[in-house]
């Protein structure tokens, strides 16, 4: 019996004999097969360098391009139409790549060259699933800022599968760079392709840009990207900053055009003799849905706004991004600056004002008496608003930091119904006219499709897929509180005593794919904005544009002040408007200050955070526990004993709770209310405990 059992051991194990040795010549044959490809293209990296890198830098872009389209048709598609444009952006590539034949490791920087070019691109790819903008190099310096809304958009298993990916990925490359040997290569033939490579791309874009082949201004980023390719777009935001010298820009240019503005604005009547208090609402991502083409709603998903707009002074307002870029068009309502006049992409917030005061709405009505306040339900870090917002003439910044039980939706933002608290109690606290302006957030993306909410509107005509569907449906009922959240401020601001002014507005519209045919209006850089008031207002509609918006207001009630807004008042429809604005706003930001007599009159201001008391008035201990009351206390405060961090429990408005563990005479007692990043943004005054009193 046991040999049987053998033998058919031995039978078995002679038939695999044969099958082992197939998959051994298998394995062999695919081997040798990789290492000919290897070693076919490490004799072509020796020996044929120049020609290596060429075919590297059609396949790279050929690559970026997919990503770029996010599908492998759509990138083949933008390169056959544009087969120039590819050529131009792989010769970039081709001058990127070269840098690397300048090494004695010249393979170890020819694939982090690659390496960051392909990161970029899917950078970009992962990027525009959330937003409609593409990467641009002011992403990055915006990305601390943004870092605390990302739960928003990523589940943390993502964020820790990206997070080891660009571990393994530096890994890689630092092995890489460890083991990758040193090669040798002719002068000539590491210096040349370089130079020459280099010199042909400066001529081809200083050539395109003059004869208009190449844009000098994205009017469409996103288009842009499309049309000039990824590569090139890329490069152009990292060198493309702030506003180019205009070709005559001289003393004399900027004296003659203050002139003109200043003898025109003596014709300017205003239409109301009432100096009210004025709020600007930036409704976010917010527009009417009855716009769309086809689209059928079971109710009006905008009521409250519809009605208004027919009633109210209106109109459309043109806005300079589509689905992102909210800084931008705040930049453009307060400041009257035209963002198109920056670089591809730029945040003037990052590139300009953190270090750099500008004409403002805040600082031109300061000059009537006027008090300026922030309002946003969102952290005060985000887009670096806590420092931009004192170098735009704001006394106040109530952030979400500074606000009491808020509630929230079901992905996190603040329902913005907080704000009317807010609005109100800054109105009754000041003792002067005020400027307020307010910031949502609750409509912001990313819009789930299985979100768990009480849904009020449903849609039909989106299109065969039911997950944008029920995005789309998500989307609406935000937006559908948003415009509750409308009537209840309008309601409350017409029983106030003082004169108002209400303009709200959307500040883009929400990141769908849609187009300009989907819409009836034929655009979607348009929103539609309404001035609300509580007196009599006789204006006719008009559509502006997000810059010239706040001037437009404020002149409508004679409050004429800044150089910018008085070009908007009065020479908007001069053949030269856009060259002069351009003028004039290089000349404050760029250039001598001529405007200004060579002096910058705008000082930062102490930008105070919340409004009202922020102070400690008690402690007292109760068992284990240990009671801060006061004033001006949220969700946000933290106690500190003795500079030591104490777990606070948020009681109410005027209660904190501690445990009692450090609470002893002598110690010193301080609450700060901490942002996001940590920061604190108000600290009281330090209470000193003595139990005996």
């Amino acid at each position: 019996m046991k040999l049987d059992v053998k033998s058919k051991k031995e039978e078995n194990s002679s038939k695999d004999v044969p099958e082992k040795k197939e998959k051994s010549a298998a394995f062999l044959r695919v081997r040798a097969v990789t290492v000919s490809i290897k070693n076919f293209f490490v004799h072509q990296w020796r020996t044929r360098p120049v020609v290596f890198t060429t075919i590297s830098a059609l396949v790279l872009d050929f690559l970026i391009e997919i990503l770029c389209a996010r599908s492998i048709a759509g990138g083949a598609a933008n390169i056959i139409s544009n087969p120039l444009i590819y050529l131009y952006n792989s010769a970039i590539l081709f001058a990127f790549l070269s840098l690397s034949l300048l090494f004695r490791k010249r393979f170890f920087v020819f694939f982090l060259i690659s390496i960051i070019w392909l990161g970029l691109a899917i950078t970009n790819c992962v990027l525009l699933g959330f937003r409609t903008t593409p990467l641009s190099a002011i992403d990055f310096s915006i990305f601390i800022t943004v870092v605390p809304i990302v739960r928003y958009y990523l589940k943390i298993w993502q964020v820790i599968l990206i997070a080891l990916g660009i571990l393994a990925l530096i890994n890689a490359i630092v092995r890489l760079g460890i083991k990758c040997p040193k090669e040798k290569l002719p002068l000539a033939k590491r210096i040349l392709p370089f130079i020459i490579s280099s010199a042909i791309v400066a001529w081809v874009t200083i050539t395109s840009s003059d004869t208009g082949v190449l844009p000098e201004q994205f009017t469409n980023i996103a288009n842009a990207y499309k049309d000039y390719g990824f590569v090139y777009c890329f490069s152009r935001s990292v060198i493309d900053r702030g506003i180019d010298e205009p070709d005559d820009y001289d003393k004399e240019l900027v004296d003659d055009i203050v002139s003109e503005i200043e003898e025109n604005d003596k014709d300017i009547i205003p239409h109301s003799s009432v100096k009210p208090n004025i709020i600007f609402l930036q409704l976010e991502s917010f527009f009417d849905p009855k716009h769309l083409k086809n689209y059928e709603y079971s109710e009006d998903p905008t009521p409250v706004f519809t009605a208004l707009k027919n009633e109210y002074p209106s109109g459309y307002l043109t806005v300079p991004v589509f689905g992102a870029g909210t800084a931008n068009i705040e930049f453009e309502v307060l400041t009257g600056m035209n963002v198109m006049f920056f670089g591809a992409g730029e945040y003037p917030y990052k590139t300009v004002l953190t270090d750099k005061t500008i004409e403002s709405v805040c600082y031109n009505l300061k000059e009537f008496g006027y008090h300026t306040t922030a309002i946003h339900d969102n952290t005060a870090v985000f887009y670096g608003r806590d420092i931009v917002f004192a170098n735009l003439g704001f006394d106040n910044f109530i952030s979400i930091e500074n606000m009491a039980g808020v509630e929230y939706n079901e992905i996190g933002w603040a329902k913005d119904s907080c704000l009317t608290n807010e609005i109100m109690k800054t109105l009754t606290t000041t003792d002067t006219l005020d400027l307020i302006y307010t910031i949502t957030v609750q409509g912001h993306g990313r819009y789930p499709s299985d979100a768990e909410y009480e849904k009020i509107i449903s849609v039909d005509g989106v299109n065969e897929d039911m997950e944008e569907q029920l995005s789309f449906e998500y989307y609406l009922n935000q937006v559908r509180e948003d415009d509750e959240f409308i009537g209840d401020l309008t309601k409350a601001l017409s029983n106030y005593d003082e004169p108002v002014v209400l303009v709200m507005f959307g500040d883009h519209l929400p990141n769908f794919e849609f187009s300009a045919d989907d819409l009836d209006n034929g655009s979607i850089f348009q929103t539609e904005y309404i001035i609300w008031s509580n007196f009599d207002l006789h204006v006719d509609d008009k559509d502006l544009s997000s810059y010239q918006l706040s001037a437009y207001v404020t002149g409508l009630f004679g409050l004429d002040s800044g150089v910018i807004a008085s070009l908007h008042r009065t020479l908007s429809d001069d053949d030269n408007y856009l060259e002069m604005l351009e003028t004039l706003m290089y000349d404050m930001i760029y250039g001598e200050g001529d405007v200004f007599e060579g002096e910058n009159p705008y000082k930062p201001t102490n930008l105070v955070y919340g409004i009202g008391d922020y102070k400690i008035t008690g402690a007292r201990r109760f068992a284990d526990k240990v009671y801060i009351t006061g004033a001006g206390f949220t969700e946000s405060s933290v106690v500190y004993i003795n500079n030591l961090k104490q777990d606070t429990t948020f009681i109410n408005e005027n209660t904190l709770m501690i445990p009692s563990r450090r609470y002893k005479d002598g110690c010193t007692i301080v609450v700060k209310q901490l942002c996001a990043n940590g920061h604190a943004l108000n600290i009281t005054k330090p209470y000193y405990v003595d139990i005996a009193r």
